[in-house]
């Protein structure tokens, strides 16, 4: 796109007047002198803006912790003034703010922060809009408008990283506020750019974003529990023992508790033996807590997020991925289905917190 200058010719004609002086009898008479056609462009009329505080406000979801977020940042401005009608705006921010890509909790410079993509974009994955500085004119992307003296609305994007907020992120309001500098034309200058042609006005703000984090744990990872392979017949003349990790990342100091289902063959609802199937078929099995396989793993107390449930296993989160051991057993003395064959469960893993 180019901008054109467009200004008002200006004629000036000027023209000797014809003078005469009485010296003896003699007329002295002056000559007719034309001057040449100056042809001036018009200096463009300035605008007059006003901006209201650009704003972006956001709130994280447990299932978007860790992952790519662009957060909408509004404003809107108007501008009467205009000496044709349209008025071009050049975007900018400022650039030497200390907390430029930092995102505060509560506010408040002492507390954790989020660390996000210091720049302004035009669109999700777009093109970023270059910083400006408190005084100068900003680079960037040209806005034009055609209307005047009425309300318009500009939308710009905040890149929050894949790791700004990761499963663990202390929860809360997450905030950033600093000076903003946003210009506007009167005429249509070629591009935004250091200097800028006349006519301009400038418009500051404080713009303001706020990232919510909610408190919220992730399940990493479960185990497969695999006891390989019996060859015994009739009875197991000892225990088979196999175990496996369960992977949980909660904000540091959260409690939580993780349950264990039934699984799909449980000889009673929370009671009795669990049963791994090969169609028909079964073979008891247990989940325990510990290597004693004193106590059993199971949904007991669990209700409705309730912590601490007898059943369960509860914790205290470090911030990071908390890995909690399970142990499952086949005890010494189960009878062995005569059906041969591969013989499984699945069992569903909750956390509380």
């Amino acid at each position: 796109m180019t901008l054109l200058d467009r200004g008002r010719r200006g004629v000036r004609i000027a023209g000797a007047a014809l003078a005469a002086l009485g010296l003896g009898g003699h007329m002295l008479a002056g000559a007719i002198v034309a001057l040449p056609l100056l042809f001036l462009p018009a200096t463009p009329a300035k605008a007059t803006c006003t901006l209201s505080q650009p704003t972006g406000s956001f709130t994280i979801s447990g299932s978007m912790l860790g992952t790519e977020q662009w957060v909408p940042i509004t404003t809107s401005y108007t501008c009467s003034g205009e000496a044709d009608g349209s008025t071009t705006v050049c975007i900018g921010e400022v650039s030497n703010d200390a907390n430029r890509g930092r995102l505060y909790l509560d506010a408040s410079t002492a507390n954790p922060f989020l660390a996000f993509d210091s720049a302004l974009y035009l669109t999700p994955s777009g093109a970023a809009i270059s910083h400006g500085t408190a005084t100068g004119q900003p680079s960037g992307t040209v806005f034009e408008t055609s209307d005047t003296n009425s309300a318009r609305t500009i939308t710009v994007y905040a890149h929050l990283l894949a790791t700004t907020a990761p499963p663990g992120t202390t929860p809360g309001t997450y905030s950033f506020s600093a000076s903003s500098a946003w210009r506007f034309y009167a005429s249509r200058p070629s591009s935004c750019g250091s200097g800028g042609p006349t006519g301009t006005t400038a418009a500051t703000s404080a713009m303001a974003l706020s990232v919510g984090v909610p408190l919220a744990c992730v399940l990493n990872a479960t185990p497969t529990i695999d006891f390989g392979t019996i060859n015994e017949i009739g009875t197991l003349a000892s225990d088979r023992i196999a175990s496996g990790a369960i992977s949980v990342t909660c904000p540091d100091t959260t409690s939580y508790s993780i349950y264990l289902g039934d699984g799909a063959n449980r000889a009673g609802a929370g009671a009795g033996l669990r049963n791994m199937a090969n169609g028909t078929a079964r073979l008891p099995y247990q989940l325990y807590k510990a290597a004693d396989l004193a106590a059993v793993w199971d949904e007991t107390g669990m209700g409705a997020g309730v912590t601490g449930g007898a059943g369960g296993v509860t914790k205290t989160a470090t911030g990071g991925a908390d890995a909690t051991t399970l142990y499952a057993a086949i005890r010494a003395g189960t009878i062995l289905p005569p059906t041969l064959g591969t013989y499984s469960d699945t069992v569903l893993v909750t956390v509380v917190y």
